[in-house]
């Protein structure tokens, strides 16, 4: 396509939409000047329709004031065996409608009720000899009594939209006054009933000439109407009151109005689009083609740099102007380029180069990798970087993030700089930052990593101050020709993440081991996630003995043998499924298949008499955990009292409030509470002491300690001072007879453990039982 055409492209729709929107804006002014016009016009109209309303319900006013303000009235009441007394009032009524012109004289009539509600005359100006009242003028007379009003003022507008005001007034037709309001129901009534012809006449010939809806209106409005595009325009006459007449306007009576309009200035538009369009063409081709041409083969040249720059062009049109101008916008764009690019790659809190430059930095070393040669990658990420800029502020941070950076160089410097190759380091974000480096040898790198540790073995110490800052570093290596920077990346992380779980401050390389052990728990977390998970669950029952080795308690415990992975020890899956937060399925999964099978196993064994369930300590800190053990209890109809619930003691960690509470509700609901696993923690035993709970079970760590001879003196105070706080003791993990003649001395009331019986299956408890004791009648475990 060549630029003539491409311009012609350009060009006719700008130049269609500049005719159009100017077309557009005259048509908007025109519209509104318009539907403007056409609102006077109508305000005008509905103006002399106001007015004439006015002079009608006047003329009512008076009408009825000469009635009764004159003799009139009060002659045909008074003479009553006069026949001819209504001839009088008949032929005052042509006289007042004498003020209207006789071809739009309008029908009158009179209504004179007396308190009984009885008509005593009726009048109106028509030739008809059997005229009858009206019974809507009968209605607005009694409507006026019902309303207990001494007047009222009543208009209606019939299907044929004729228009009739009717005027009701309460009088004494004794002394022709106003009645007082506890006089009214006794009191006369006058309705004077008048048909606005001329109103009427005028709304019938506004609804022809506008094509308007007409319709009476209950509550006045002003007479402000919409003509907005798709919309009516509405105007409101008032009749007095609440009562009012609503004229609305179609939207279709102003298009009509727009159509010829519109049509006149899409021609003019499509006319001078076309004109303005052959003109520009015209114009472009001859003045500014030929040169852009040029121009344009020089950019083109330019950037296939088959040359340096554009050619300068002493020509003073806007072309010349614009070539010189390009040459020298290059020119400073090629500056600021080769400025910028450095920029972009330079952190510049740390003066290190960035993830942009070690991206860069990668994917070149990997354009040269090969077998013979090696990528090594070292990950270091800042240990408690969080607690500094939370502790001391975000400008201690940055010092010490530049610190950290000015270490880094050092070492890289120190270990790498005589090799063949290396990337150095880079600030990746945060507190995240990578050595790159190829061909550099193993040792070296081990080396360059102990020394980067090294300058955080007593704190980092910034500008005189030292702060508790460590680092935890990955180091990974490719591990054939066909790796790749993802991989490698990830390889490091990996590691990284690996020297974090050591304790800090360490470093870790990254294995096939270390690889295998994250696919496995990868793979162990999917299954723990997939729908047939709890299918290959199963439970084992650990015997818990009393002094003669009798079996009294049983410690449920769970089991999984995958069949992808085989046998996956409770070690390995439950702190993961707690860090994923799948425990609670777990839990809910081994407690209701033991409230199952709770009602067999106790027919089975009775001399048991209680069953532990190993929960999560999280649940503790749960808002759920204790309604859903509620109501799997419910569903089941367990005993309550024959399950015990064992937490390990690290719960003691989370929200203490929430803790008690939860602790508090689940002996509320009649379950029993052991403390597991003491002594593997850090809590003191005053401060397990304040939970509540009905027994305590030494982990087999603590067993170890205590076993020893120096420390059975603190282990027989520590069981006497649980027993006095009311909670049974039971030492878990005995594995020699030793061990259970000691703890039997210290007055240890259960225990469990190797020595005592392994965990097993049920078929298999029946042999263990068999074996070690009759079925018979054992005591309470809790005594």
């Amino acid at each position: 396509m060549n630029l003539r055409t491409r311009t012609s492209i350009l060009l006719l729709p700008v130049i269609a939409l500049s005719y159009a929107l100017s077309a557009w804006w005259i048509y908007q002014e025109e519209r509104a000047t318009l539907i403007q016009l056409e609102r006077a016009q109508l305000e005008q109209k509905i103006t002399a329709l106001h007015s004439s309303i006015s002079n009608y319900k006047s003329f009512q006013d008076a009408y009825l004031m000469s009635l009764v303000d004159g003799d009139l009235l009060a002659q045909f009441l008074m003479d009553t065996n006069n026949i001819y007394r209504s001839n009088i009032l008949q032929r005052h009524m042509e006289s007042s409608l004498g003020r209207f012109d006789a071809s739009k004289e309008p029908f009158l009539s009179l209504l004179v009720l007396d308190g009984k509600d009885e008509a005593i005359l009726y009048l109106e100006n028509s030739q008809d000899p059997f005229s009858e009242i009206s019974p809507r003028q009968l209605a607005t007379a009694l409507k006026l009594r019902a309303q207990k009003s001494v007047s009222s003022t009543d208009i209606h507008l019939d299907s044929n939209d004729d228009l009739t005001l009717y005027k009701s007034i309460a009088i004494d037709l004794r002394t022709l006054q106003t009645p007082i309001l506890s006089q009214i129901e006794n009191a006369g009534l006058m309705v004077v009933a008048i048909e606005a012809r001329s109103v009427s006449d005028s709304l019938r010939n506004l609804q022809k000439e506008y094509k308007a809806e007409i319709y009476f209106h209950q509550e006045s409005q002003s007479q402000e109407g919409n003509a907005g595009p798709g919309s009516d325009m509405t105007f409101v006459i008032p009749l007095g009151g609440p009562q009012a007449v609503k004229l609305r306007v179609p939207v279709d009576y102003f298009d009509a109005l727009l159509q010829e309009l519109r049509g006149r200035l899409m021609l003019l538009s499509i006319i001078s689009c076309l004109a303005t369009f052959l003109l520009l063409q015209y114009l472009v081709a001859k003045f500014i083609t030929a040169p852009i041409a040029t121009l344009d083969r020089q950019l083109d040249e330019l950037l296939t740099e088959r040359r340096s720059n554009i050619s300068y062009s002493s020509s003073n049109n806007e072309v010349g102007r614009l070539a010189r101008k390009f040459q020298s916008l290059y020119t400073r764009l090629l500056a600021s380029f080769n400025e910028n690019y450095q920029k972009a790659r330079l952190d510049t809190l740390t003066g290190l180069p960035n993830r942009m430059a070690f991206n860069e930095q990668a994917k070149e070393l990997f354009d040269q990798f090969d077998r013979s040669r090696t990528i090594s990658v070292c990950y270091i990420d800042v240990d408690n970087f969080k607690y500094i800029n939370d502790k001391y502020g975000h400008e201690v941070g940055d010092r010490v993030l530049a610190q950290v950076a000015r270490g880094l160089n050092d070492s890289v410097d120190r270990y790498f700089s005589d090799r063949a190759q290396h990337g150095g380091a880079y600030r990746l974000s945060g507190d995240e930052f990578v050595v790159l480096a190829m061909d550099v040898a193993e040792d070296d790198i081990k080396a360059c990593a102990q020394s980067i540790l090294s300058l955080f073995e007593s704190g980092l110490s910034v500008a005189g101050a030292s702060y508790p800052v460590t680092v935890s570093l990955g180091v990974a290596s490719t591990q054939s020709e066909n790796c790749t920077l993802s991989e490698l990346m990830s390889n490091v992380d990996l590691a990284m993440y690996q020297a974090k779980k050591s304790g800090k401050n360490r470093v870790a390389k990254y294995s096939e081991t270390l690889a295998r052990q994250h696919r496995r728990m990868q793979n162990i977390e999917l299954a723990i996630k997939s729908p047939g998970f709890e299918e290959e669950l199963s439970l084992r029952y650990m015997p818990i003995v009393d002094r003669s080795r009798k079996l009294r308690s049983i410690e449920v415990l769970l089991r999984w043998e995958s069949k992808t992975m085989g046998n996956v020890p409770p070690d390995e899956f439950i702190p993961l499924a707690e860090s994923i937060g799948a425990f609670s399925k777990i839990d809910l999964w081994v407690i209701e298949q033991v409230f199952k099978g709770g009602a067999a196993l106790r027919e089975r064994y009775p001399m048991v008499k209680y069953v532990s369930i190993n929960i999560s300590s999280a649940e503790l800190n749960s808002m759920t955990f204790v309604d859903e053990l509620a109501s799997l209890a419910e569903r089941y109809r367990v005993d309550k009292g024959f399950f015990v619930l064992e937490v390990t003691e690290t719960f003691a960690t989370g929200n203490q409030e929430q803790v008690h509470e939860n602790l508090s509700r689940i002996r509320g609901l009649g379950f029993r509470i052991a403390i597991d696993d003491f002594g593997t923690g850090y809590t003191s035993v005053m401060q397990m002491l304040n939970y509540p709970a009905d027994a305590i079970k030494f982990d087999r760590s603590l067993i170890k300690r205590i076993s020893q001879q120096k420390n059975i003196a603190t282990a027989r105070a520590l069981v006497e001072l649980c027993k006095l706080q009311g909670l049974l003791v039971v030492a878990e993990g005995i594995e020699s007879a030793e061990q259970r003649n000691l703890f039997n001395e210290l007055g240890c009331s259960y225990q469990q453990g190797y020595f005592h019986g392994l965990p097993l299956s049920f078929a298999e408890l029946d042999d263990w039982v068999q074996e070690h004791e009759n079925l018979s009648e054992a005591g309470n475990l809790v005594e």
